[in-house]
């Protein structure tokens, strides 16, 4: 084996957790996780215990999560994204939108 292979296919990768979730507004999140490897995009999962699903594409750390319903709990995952397909959803972190603390 020369050792030369390509990691094309993520489903085997898990990233690591969202670093730091904290609110920038009342309906937004702002999310900071450490970029993985080969990954040219990456999704965040936001769910929360009403049914709110959505999967969010972002390109960079930190990341803005918008349009969210205020002083509501929200857990929130990542995966990277590459030609292959996408990784396992880290496990998840949680945050509540609110008032920012200046």
């Amino acid at each position: 084996d020369s050792g030369g292979h390509k990691t094309y296919f993520y489903y085997s990768i898990v990233m690591d957790p969202i670093e730091n979730v904290k609110p920038k507004d009342s309906t937004t999140m702002i999310v900071e996780f450490t970029p993985s490897t080969g990954a040219s995009e990456y999704i965040v999962r936001v769910q929360n215990n009403d049914g709110f699903f959505r999967e969010d594409t972002v390109l960079m750390s930190p990341a803005e999560i918008e349009n969210l319903t205020p002083f509501t709990s929200y857990s929130f995952s990542i995966m990277a994204v590459n030609s292959g397909g996408r990784s396992q959803p880290s496990l998840s972190v949680t945050g509540k939108t609110g008032t920012v603390m200046q």
